[in-house]
């Protein structure tokens, strides 16, 4: 079998292995995992006969019985009937995935099923520009429990949810991570001086960033929790309960048409994200008590 990022075609449809998504036709079906494997079983024999007690033996190991094996015959039937493949019954032996003979050898079954759109690929509920998202975070802050970011510092972020940051935590329930470039890695602010045009800047914003989301701590010390990390950021995150977005980031100064998608948790670019958060957890570090002493003691800062 090919690579499994690579789709797997039978006339008219296409089996996309990590999403368990197939498509036929125009239609498009979520598959539960055991009817993409008994699926997948049968496009690797393609006109083969198996018998049950194959079937039985290879896809269950003989820990069902043939109803069961009938049951998902039967669901995927009605899923790939416009394919021009079927899976055929053969008498007293089992079943048989081949070609439908009046469809054999259509022009028709020559042409390239139908791409997939990015959002369709990869679950991805909204695409547009940074600033097209303010909306979106005003209802999500109302309606979630627990929220989750990372970036370099936000500071225009921050300026303008500040009141509904503060209401979101005043709420009984809920949950802030805030992960952080590390103040104290030197190494990481050459890389911003380096590869950003307002990279002198940087630093200062990144202290802003810490004394803000650690003066809410202070506030909120069991809803807040403040971490430090060494990654060199190429996007940043917002995880609202199971709502994600996510921005890229740009290396000039000019940072007002940034993409930006939306998508959920359980999706093919949620969990991109969530990759990175569960390294982010592991080797990220907090705040030692002097250095939240030395921010919660400085003035904040006014930029123009």
């Amino acid at each position: 079998m090919a690579d499994d990022a690579e789709p797997i075609r039978f006339g008219r449809a296409s089996v996309y292995r990590r999403q368990r998504l197939l498509t036929c036709g125009s239609r498009r079906h979520r598959l539960r995992p055991t009817v993409l494997r008994v699926l997948l079983y049968f496009l690797q024999h393609r006109e083969q006969t198996l018998s049950k007690d194959r079937l039985l033996d290879e896809l269950w190991n003989n820990t069902a019985n043939e109803s069961t094996l009938s049951s998902y015959v039967s669901q995927i039937r009605p899923l790939i009937k416009d394919s021009s493949w079927q899976i055929e019954t053969i008498a007293k032996v089992g079943y048989c995935f081949r070609e439908s003979e009046v469809e054999a050898g259509s022009n028709e079954l020559a042409a390239e099923p139908p791409l997939l759109s990015a959002n369709q690929y990869l679950g991805v509920d909204r695409i547009g520009f940074f600033q097209d998202f303010t909306g979106t975070f005003e209802e999500l802050f109302k309606t979630s429990r627990r929220i989750i970011t990372l970036f370099i510092h936000s500071r225009r972020w921050r300026e303008n949810h500040d009141p509904k940051i503060r209401a979101f935590l005043a709420r009984r329930g809920t949950r802030l991570d805030v992960y952080l470039p590390d103040p104290l890695d030197a190494t990481l602010k050459a890389g911003f001086l380096k590869n950003f045009e307002d990279g002198v800047h940087i630093p200062d914003f990144i202290d802003d960033a810490c004394q803000y989301f650690l003066r809410l701590w202070r506030r909120h010390p069991k809803r807040v929790v403040v971490r430090f990390h060494s990654y060199y950021p190429t996007y940043s995150f917002y995880v609202f309960d199971k709502t994600v977005i996510f921005a890229m980031y740009p290396t000039t100064a000019h940072r007002a048409m940034v993409p930006t998608l939306q998508t959920q948790s359980t999706t093919q670019a949620g969990q991109f994200v969530f990759e990175d958060l569960a390294k982010l957890k592991k080797e990220s570090r907090r705040p030692t008590q002097r250095e939240i002493r030395q921010f919660l003691k400085r003035a904040p800062r006014r930029h123009h």
